[in-house]
């Protein structure tokens, strides 16, 4: 009765986060800007003209070729049901659609959550979730960063119900894993990077013939999976839009171009930097040129400096404000300047405060049940446990992007009493662990007082 409710209460509550999102979404609607307004554009001339309108912007950065192609198909089905659609209409669709994909984000992470521990936590998974603001804030932009989120969980969720099935249905999740990494790497690197995660995991915890036997068709399959989604994705991609190998060698950027920005004063973008490995005419002597200011930045660092670099400057400009730079996109040409969401949730709105608020004690929450999920862990796990669990969360919680994790690691904190690691997730009861020691020793001493 009580999962029934559970269940009930999950939906109606994912129900009206869904409502609230394409309210807000709408509400805080923003004129087209920066790379996804760019995208839209771009899609948009595609399907009118058939021509890129910004060809060296997509050749510069061909991690967002995917996506255009989804957009170009997308608003090409949209025009075949809609003949005076618009670039207007395109913008309203894709506004939709990337709701969809943040609501099937939550919906995964509360499925991922049950298959992990049960109705009750992942009720509780299920809730923060939908408290977290920067969702809300993205759900505008049918960008990259919306569709990587589902992308990230659907990986991580395939790769559970991997490690519960056997036989066929190990297989199918095998290269369902295959399909989303190679989605992911077309779209967006850093969540392809969960994929070498897994791989890593895997490996480590490798034991007999039977698990690397496994492990071996878990790598070969999967793999395969990638390198099929990622060459047919090239022939969709050709097929909607060509852009000359010419031109892709004179603009492309190499990806030690984000390297060598990520060292820059403040750690993100920076127009000076792009400059700069624009001005070099080929791919070759853009990365030639980005690995040398690459390493003329560490030198000028220091060890000391470098250090200062990753755990203060690229932090506070990840959590500065703990939007997420949500409320920095969100605020950027708004359609409607004075209302009240812009007024509370924009970086530049006059009551921000009362969204910075509200989103601090939010992720105060989260680092709180991160700091009691870590107690839980230790204090329940043998020394082999331990073991297992360090190889396991160093692996999980450096390559799990950083909000899917937390989410998972809060409802352990919160939800006390209960045994956690994010990597394995081993559960250990210790009613039945003292139960197993009991009877052991009676068995092996039958005629002596068992003493703890």
């Amino acid at each position: 009765m009580i999962e029934l409710i559970l269940k009930l209460h999950g939906a109606v509550i994912q129900v009206l986060s869904a409502i609230l999102m394409v309210y807000m979404a709408f509400e805080m609607e923003v004129n087209l800007s920066w790379d996804w307004g760019g995208l839209i554009k771009n899609a948009t001339n595609v399907v009118f003209h058939n021509q890129l309108l910004y060809e060296q912007d997509v050749a510069r950065y061909p991690n967002n070729e995917f996506w255009l192609a989804f957009l170009v198909i997308l608003f090409k089905i949209v025009r075949m049901f809609y003949a005076s659609a618009t670039i207007e209409t395109f913008k309203t669709v894709s506004i939709v659609v990337s709701c969809v994909f943040v609501q099937l984000t939550i919906f995964f992470i509360h499925k991922t959550a049950k298959l992990v521990w049960n109705e009750k936590k992942a009720f509780v998974v299920g809730i923060i979730t939908v408290c977290c603001l920067p969702l809300y804030l993205y759900a505008m932009f049918a960008y990259t960063d919306t569709s990587g989120m589902l992308l990230a969980i659907l990986m991580l969720y395939f790769y559970i119900k991997y490690n519960k099935t056997d036989g066929r249905a190990n297989i199918a999740y095998t290269i369902l894993i295959g399909i989303v990494a190679g989605i992911s790497y077309k779209i967006k690197v850093t969540i392809f990077i969960l994929f070498i995660a897994m791989i890593c995991e895997l490996f480590l915890n490798l034991k007999d013939a039977k698990q690397i036997k496994k492990f071996v068709m878990f790598v070969v399959i999967a793999m395969v999976g990638v390198v099929a989604v990622v060459s047919a994705s090239n022939k969709v991609i050709s097929s909607q839009f060509e852009i000359s190998e010419e031109v892709e060698d004179a603009n492309e950027f190499p990806l030690t171009h984000w390297v060598m920005m990520a060292l820059g004063e403040t750690g993100g973008y920076c127009e000076e930097d792009v400059s700069y490995t624009k001005s070099f005419p080929t791919y070759e002597e853009k990365n030639k040129a980005d690995i040398k200011e690459i390493k003329k930045r560490v030198r000028e660092k220091g060890k000391a400096g470098l250090i200062e670099h990753i755990c203060y400057t690229k932090l506070k400009r990840t959590w500065g404000d703990s939007c997420l730079a949500g409320d920095d996109y969100a605020g950027r040409f708004p359609v409607d300047e004075n209302g009240i969401w812009q007024r509370v949730f924009t970086f530049h709105g006059s009551d921000h405060w009362i969204g910075l608020i509200y989103s601090w004690l939010y992720y105060i929450v989260l680092i709180a049940g991160i700091l009691l999920s870590g107690i839980f862990a230790i204090r329940r796990t043998n020394e082999q446990q331990k073991s297992a669990c360090f190889k396991d969360s160093v692996v999980w919680n450096y390559f799990i992007p950083v909000n899917l994790g937390m989410q998972f690691q809060i409802s352990c904190g919160i939800y006390t009493g209960s045994d956690y690691d994010i990597g394995r997730w081993y559960i250990y009861d210790k009613r039945e662990n003292l139960k197993i020691k009991i009877e052991n020793t009676i068995n092996k001493t039958p005629n002596k007082r068992f003493e703890r």
